[in-house]
């Protein structure tokens, strides 16, 4: 599954929104929490009630969406990784946990 789901709480909206429009702006999920007015533990909550995930598994498919929409752009895999915020070997090693192939595969097929 490439798309991600949004919440329909807004707090948790607002939150998601914000990671999409720049998912390389690593926060840790208190930060994030404190920009809701939510404690951290309620906004954990909300992703696993209304995304059905935690707030790590819900950005690691943001980031593998970018991925993947710069890879159509045709975009060299060492150029995605930086762009991501990873060096090679650390994206490399997060798609091949995340979808069980490694990113040549993945972002090609």
């Amino acid at each position: 599954k490439l798309g991600v789901d949004l919440p329909q709480d807004k707090r948790l909206r607002h939150l998601c929104e914000a990671v999409l429009a720049d998912p390389t702006h690593y926060e840790t999920l208190a930060e994030w929490a404190q920009d809701t007015g939510a404690s951290p533990r309620t906004v954990a909550r909300l992703f696993r009630s209304e995304l059905g995930s935690t707030f790590t598994q819900w950005r690691q498919q943001v980031i593998l969406a970018k991925a993947v929409s710069l890879a159509a752009g045709h975009m060299p895999m060492g150029q995605i990784a930086a762009e991501l915020g990873y060096s090679p070997s650390a994206f490399s090693a997060m798609v091949r946990k995340s979808v069980g192939q490694p990113p040549g595969r993945f972002l090609v097929s």
